[in-house]
């Protein structure tokens, strides 16, 4: 017996003596250790099963986590499988965290995956880099989601953390002092109030690990990458809009994946989730519809596609999965070096962005300005700067969807700055013209003004296009370019081909959505929100023309006419 308690007194001070090492050593990471294998793929089962985690090297243990956070010194050490279970009866906890003034928590328990997070670590206390799994086990929740699924983890520090978190509001919204201090006035509204979630530059970077999920189900890819909080206003929004990074301290420097169904580009060093911006509250698609549109125009839109989001293993809603407007979408677009393209977005600030030099665009305002733009010699200095039909097609698409966000906001620009005469004649993009991305549309189709506003009185404030509509040329060409558009790609029945197909898609994922934020009240509304876009596109062709007329005080046979669908 005695031999007993001593053999367990050896062996109780070796194991608690190795816990309390790992827990008070600083683990190196090692790119020379590999990652943990796992015996089941992340995924969609229907039972629970047992998950083994095993390692090459013989000696080394293995640290896990089920939260999110990186295993350090102090996780969890495997010894044995780990249940994967259902995770339906158990209570919400990030999903309560208010992320917003106006935030509301989900009418009841969310659904819910489970996150495994692993790493080896050596005698030497080196530690091999992550693996991250996540599984979607049945249990009497449905988990057979119709869209594709995309599982975002990082330690909940990066996101809900008081002082470090992004996603809510924290310190900077609640240190009053602070506001005194940097001459913050108290009478802002609610959605511009400073915070966590407004923090911009370097700092605001997180990382984080991206798991996409097919709608058949499949893996498409598991990467380590950096995530921050995009958007204007609608950063005060409970739900928020998320740019996925991949960069030097990515598992990846560019994601090669086929992420749009009708995109042929498989190259992305950035791409977004958004949360459908200032139409959050009401249809969630409308910026990505009339993206579809504005591609059929052949005009710079980006790609979308719908997507659930799930955070460190809890249900986070219906996003749209979209390319970044920026030198790589154009560079990776049309084939040209994103060093040697520049983009300019103007908004309310009057600046211009700072990875542009303006004084060419500058120099092009100060021209027009300053000539008739209606001589013939003069217009043809303007047309070898920009790119006539370009911004026509743009300027008709801002007008036709009385997007009243814009021109003083949202005015996005670019050019390449290196143009080669020899190549020049094979990629047109590279002859040093302006042209221009569209970009942030959710204001537009009845978003925010009504069926018979008139955007084209809103153009006053474009100056560039109220010189250029002294020229007669331009204007034909504008006027053609409008009808066209009027009688083929805004016309009703193709409007509402694209709203009832993009509904469709949506409508078995909306009453979850509706449940989790709460800002669309019901069903109901959300469908109500829908007719008003069916009832925008049924009616706005005909008030355009109208006002195309008034406005340009069109007469005769000059006056523009539709044919009837």
């Amino acid at each position: 017996m005695l031999i007993v308690l001593i053999l367990c007194s050896i062996f109780l001070n070796l194991f608690f003596s190795e816990k309390a090492t790992l827990l008070e050593t600083e683990f190196k990471v090692s790119k020379n250790l590999s990652a943990p294998l796992f015996s089941s793929e992340s995924g969609f089962y229907k039972n629970s099963f047992a998950l083994s985690l095993s390692s090459s090297y013989g000696n080394a243990k293995i640290l896990y986590t089920l939260d999110g956070s990186e295993p350090k010194s102090g996780s969890l050490v495997y010894s044995e499988p780990i249940i994967i279970d259902s995770r339906e009866n158990d209570d919400n906890t990030i999903s309560e965290i208010p992320t917003s003034p106006r935030w509301l928590p989900p009418l009841k328990n969310v659904n819910k995956a489970v996150v495994v997070r692993a790493a080896v670590v050596s005698n030497s206390y080196e530690i091999s880099e992550t693996a991250t799994h996540t599984y979607f086990i049945q249990g009497n929740h449905s988990t057979d989601y119709s869209l594709p699924v995309i599982s975002i983890v990082t330690d909940n520090i990066n996101l809900f953390d008081y002082n470090k978190g992004i996603y809510v509001m924290g310190k900077m919204y609640e240190n009053k002092s602070n506001y005194i201090k940097e001459d913050i006035p108290l009478n802002l509204p609610w959605w511009r109030y400073p915070a966590n979630y407004s923090e911009h530059g370097k700092d605001s970077y997180r990382p984080v690990n991206i798991e996409f999920f097919e709608k058949n189900k499949t893996l498409g890819f598991s990467v380590s990458a950096n995530a921050r909080v995009s958007g204007n206003a609608t950063r005060g929004y409970g739900q928020k809009s998320l740019s996925i990074y991949f960069n030097k301290n990515s598992s990846v420097d560019i994601l090669r994946y086929k992420l749009f169904e009708k995109n042929t580009t498989s190259r992305f060093r950035h791409f977004a989730l958004k949360n459908g911006g200032n139409d959050w509250n009401k249809t969630l698609f409308r910026d990505f519809f009339m993206q579809t549109l504005m591609n059929e125009m052949g005009l710079d839109a980006p790609s979308y596609r719908s997507v659930i989001v799930f955070i460190n293993g809890e249900y986070w809603g219906i996003h749209q999965m979209c390319e970044r407007m920026n030198e790589d979408y154009v560079g990776i677009k049309y084939g040209l070096d994103p060093h040697n393209i520049k983009i300019a977005k103007y908004q309310e600030s009057n600046r211009f962005g700072n990875k542009f030099d303006d004084s060419e665009y500058m120099n092009l305002l100060k021209f027009v300005k300053n000539n008739d733009i209606s001589l013939p010699q003069n217009y043809s200095v303007v047309k070898s700067k920009m790119d006539i039909e370009n911004y026509i097609d743009y300027v008709v698409a801002e007008v036709f969807f009385a997007n009243n966000d814009w021109p003083h906001n949202n005015f996005l620009f670019w050019r390449y700055i290196n143009p080669a005469s020899s190549d020049s004649v094979i990629i047109k993009q590279k002859d040093g013209k302006f042209r221009w991305l569209m970009t942030d549309f959710d204001f537009g189709y009845g978003g925010s003004v009504d069926v018979n506003y008139n955007m084209l009185a809103k153009t006053k404030e474009d100056f560039l296009f109220n010189r250029l509509i002294l020229n007669a040329t331009f204007m034909e060409l504008f006027l053609d370019r409008f009808k066209y558009h009027l009688e083929n790609t805004f016309q009703p029945n193709n409007a509402f081909t694209k709203i009832d197909s993009i509904s469709k898609i949506l409508s078995p994922e909306m009453q979850e959505h509706i449940d989790r934020w709460r800002v669309i009240e019901s069903m109901q509304n959300w469908n109500k929100n829908i007719a008003l876009m069916r009832n925008f596109a049924e009616k706005r062709s005909g008030i355009q023309v109208q006002q195309l007329n008034d406005f340009f005080r069109l007469e005769g046979n000059n006056r523009i006419d539709i044919k009837k669908q």
